[in-house]
């Protein structure tokens, strides 16, 4: 009708920007693009759109999956995530909340790759979001088991230490990053032991265990603390055997296998360690069962 007020553009803007939210509800994610695009154009200073933008692309590139073009939709997110964050600063937690809980979805999926670009959105929107440094370490970590190329399997190994220990220099006592830090030095540790590096073995043993002391000092009713101590204990006895210093590593090993004990009786891998523990101690025999880690 000829009396009909004119929109103005933000009204434009804003109204473009509310049909894609009805598009995005009906997974009908393309379309909404185009709304949510369309009201950039109009407004190049609403927020919301941005964000609704990078929403649809995210949902995209998870249809994508593993392909080239799933990558390319996560780079157009990531461009709007952080022109949103510059627009609105306020917005940024929420933005951060967002990329870390995608990344662990993508993980869940096995989409390794795609799982850290989100983890590093997040520490590039939040240095110190401590979550992000762990769930990259525990994804090289995962990533390492099935390399065989044995430089290659170290060279993630490292990726993930360096991880968790920057994790530890945001916070020295996270419980995750100290227990994560201390199993994968013992492992790492174990691998060159079967390579026959004995002297970085031990060095990488009692790395391990100088970070999983801390561990069980600062949450002394860690069940899992100790029990890793104990592993780590039992493993350098094993490299150290007939040595002066292995009687005392086997004895603190069934130590704090013992205390783990106590914490939790229901431990099962603790209680089958403990007991092998025990067997060395008296002489070997049985159980004869392979020590887990």
């Amino acid at each position: 009708m000829s009396g009909q007020r004119k929109l103005t553009t933000l009204e434009q803007s804003e109204l473009a920007h509310t049909i894609g939210l009805d598009l995005f509800k009906e997974k009908k994610f393309r379309e909404a693009l185009e709304k949510f695009s369309l009201a950039i154009e109009l407004n190049p200073k609403s927020v919301d759109a941005y964000i609704s933008r990078a929403h649809a692309y995210q949902q995209l590139a998870l249809q994508e999956n593993k392909s080239a073009a799933c990558r390319n939709l996560f780079d157009l997110s990531t461009r709007d995530i952080i022109q949103a964050s510059k627009l609105d600063p306020k917005k940024k937690p929420a933005l951060v909340q967002n990329a870390y809980l995608l990344g662990q979805q993508l993980h869940e999926n096995k989409n390794f790759a795609e799982a850290v670009y989100q983890f590093d959105l997040v520490s590039t929107l939040d240095p110190l979001f401590i979550n992000a440094y762990i769930a990259r370490g525990n994804i090289f970590l995962e990533r390492s088991q099935p390399i065989q190329n044995t430089a290659d399997q170290e060279r993630v190994i490292s990726a993930a230490v360096t991880e968790y220990e920057n994790a530890l220099k945001i916070d020295t006592n996270n419980k995750k990053a100290l227990t994560q830090l201390g199993k994968t030095l013992c492992m790492y540790a174990a691998r060159k032991k079967a390579a026959q590096q004995f002297k970085y073995a031990n060095e990488l043993f009692e790395k391990s265990f100088q970070v999983l002391a801390q561990l069980t000092k600062k949450y002394p009713d860690d069940a899992e603390g100790f029990h890793l101590l104990g592993n780590t204990l039992f493993m350098q006895y094993e490299l150290l055997k007939n040595t002066p210093q292995s009687a005392k590593k086997l004895a603190d090993a069934i130590k704090y296998y013992n205390t783990a004990y106590v914490l939790n009786p229901e431990h099962q891998t603790n209680k089958t360690n403990r007991d092998i523990a025990l067997c060395e101690l008296n002489g070997g025999g049985p159980p004869e069962r392979q020590h887990k880690p």
